[in-house]
């Protein structure tokens, strides 16, 4: 497992990066949503969704954003991030498109969706991330089933 949050690694390192994987999962877009920096979500995309032409037979499974936790602290001012549920919204839509249309060999699993009921339980963690809630159970399950984990 490598922490890899714009997906520089998988860019760098092409074909090879699935060498010896039975499933790589990605889940990219919500720092680029930090600046809503769409234009860069879809080049980065589109470099890791090609990786379904390399002939491996690594599974591939791509994770849509989460919904963002409503934030009433000075995070969004100080750091100028810029996500909202509506924004999340559509980069996940977005890049659930672009999956479709382009890349049919890739599995989605639609975080946004999975997690918007359990919105409010990062407010008692980090306000940011879904781990240690009971949204994640869900998100996980989909993930290992369509990455062919315990099949």
């Amino acid at each position: 497992m490598q922490w890899d949050p714009y997906g520089d690694n998988l860019k760098k390192s092409g074909c090879e990066v699935l060498d010896g994987l039975n499933a790589l999962i990605v889940a990219i877009g919500a720092h680029h949503a930090t600046h809503l920096d769409i234009e860069a979500l879809f080049l980065d995309l589109d470099m890791i969704y090609k990786l379904q032409d390399c002939g491996k037979q690594t599974r591939l499974v791509f994770i849509t954003s989460p919904p963002t936790v409503p934030r009433t602290d000075e995070w969004p001012e100080s750091y100028k991030d810029r996500r909202s549920g509506a924004r999340m919204r559509e980069f996940g839509a977005l890049s659930k498109s672009m999956i479709e249309r382009k890349y049919s060999k890739w599995f989605v699993v639609h975080q946004l969706e999975l997690l918007t009921p359990f919105l409010f339980d990062p407010l008692f963690g980090d306000l940011a991330h879904y781990v240690a809630t009971d949204g994640l159970d869900a998100v996980l399950d989909e993930v290992t089933a369509k990455a062919g984990i315990c099949q």
